[in-house]
């Protein structure tokens, strides 16, 4: 199914039936052909090149035009080869080609009735060899090539029949191997060109269920991550839920301990959350819990985490704070929270908030658990002596 719709793509000689298609392929791949391709006419023109010296400086019949077309022929094969590489010269490779195949069927054919012999038109003629070489060498338009090698194959014959002795039923023998190596030709030539354009055809489907797949996998990767952060991420404020602030403490309380470098955790709890679902509705109390952690946030550095872990309670991780300024801080978030009131629709409501401050030191808390419970109790020490209030766990205190 797969090879009827590439084959539905190719038309009879080779090419896509759609030119666009057909001029995206010679973009993408005529790089590489006309490079192999210049090499092959270098060498071809450097092979006729040698035979012109050899045939002039050793035959006893020395003939300068002959020496002459193949020194031009050298010469031609020097430009496409320079040709294939100059953006201006590169478009015309193929009549080019086309010119150069021409050039070799004159020079072969004036060789043939300069170096006639009787007999000679039973043996395989030069020109048959290179004919097929071309066809499998010069993978470029069959409009260019074969139309080229045709003529080639009938100036051979018609001047080995008109301008020598050659004996008709020899001429025909030879007529037949011209007319079957050019068949063949173009027909290796075609299948050629066909498996070139079936090969690009799946290179970019594969390419396509590739770019296909992996765009799957980064979608799936991204999700995943969105996953992450949900499992991580409070719904309503979007700081860090109670999963994740227990990842972060345990984190920080073991650097903090390993290196002996400060620490300090603020439990922070808005007093009387409750009359404000019971007054206003849970309406008011979304916004007011989304208002609070934004002043919160505005209040600390990069490197700390702000985290929600109850209903109106937060906790704050301050990685290299010292008991004081983690009180000082705490200070200033309940003053932020006291002095500017939350408005909820047409109502103004004062808010406070109370805080427990502790603060790390390695010869008190044995593990992160004792840690968190300090700075429970310490907030609780501030609801109990009036709220609104910070206050800091104290090294004596029950943990």
């Amino acid at each position: 199914m797969q090879q009827d719709k590439l084959e539905n793509q190719v038309n009879w000689y080779g090419e896509f039936s759609d030119k666009e298609k057909e001029k995206q392929f010679r973009k993408e791949t005529w790089g590489g052909l006309t490079e192999r391709l210049g090499k092959v006419v270098l060498i071809t023109g450097g092979f006729f090149l040698i035979a012109g010296l050899l045939e002039y400086f050793y035959n006893d019949e020395r003939n300068f035009l002959l020496f002459t077309l193949r020194g031009l022929a050298s010469f031609w094969a020097g430009f496409i080869f320079f040709s294939k590489s100059n953006k201006k010269l590169k478009k015309y490779l193929v009549p080019f080609i086309s010119v150069y195949i021409l050039f070799l069927g004159v020079i072969e054919s004036y060789g043939a009735v300069l170096n006639y012999k009787p007999g000679i038109e039973m043996g395989i003629p030069f020109t048959l060899l290179i004919i097929m070489l071309i066809y499998l060498l010069f993978p470029l338009a069959i409009k260019g090539v074969a139309p080229a090698s045709v003529v080639s194959s009938l100036l051979y014959l018609s001047v080995l029949y008109l301008y020598t002795s050659a004996e008709w039923g020899d001429f025909f023998q030879l007529t037949v191997f011209f007319a079957v190596v050019n068949i063949i030709g173009i027909y290796i030539f075609i299948e050629l060109s066909k498996n070139r354009r079936y090969k690009y055809l799946s290179y970019n489907e594969i390419n396509k269920l590739y770019s296909l797949l992996n765009s799957e996998i980064i979608k799936k990767g991204e999700a995943n991550k969105q996953l992450s952060v949900l499992a991580e991420t409070d719904d309503l404020t979007g700081i860090y839920n109670r999963r994740k602030f227990f990842t972060c403490i345990n984190s920080e309380f073991t650097k903090s301990v390993r290196y002996k470098r400060p620490m300090s955790l603020l439990m922070i709890d808005i007093d009387y959350f409750k009359k404000v679902n019971d007054t206003y509705g849970h309406d008011a109390g979304d916004i007011v819990i989304t208002e609070f952690t934004e002043r919160c946030r505005q209040e600390l550095r990069q490197s700390d985490v702000i985290a929600r872990i109850g209903g109106e309670e937060f906790a704050v991780i301050l990685p290299e704070t010292s008991e004081e300024g983690a009180y000082i801080l705490a200070e200033r978030i309940r003053n932020d929270i006291s002095e500017k009131e939350f408005v909820i629709k047409e109502n103004r409501l004062s808010i406070t908030s109370s805080c427990g401050v502790v603060s790390i030191e390695s010869s008190i808390f044995k593990n992160v658990s004792d840690f968190i419970k300090a700075a429970d109790n310490a907030l609780y020490m501030a609801k109990q002596s009036g709220r609104n209030k910070s206050c800091i766990s104290t090294k004596g205190i029950d943990v």
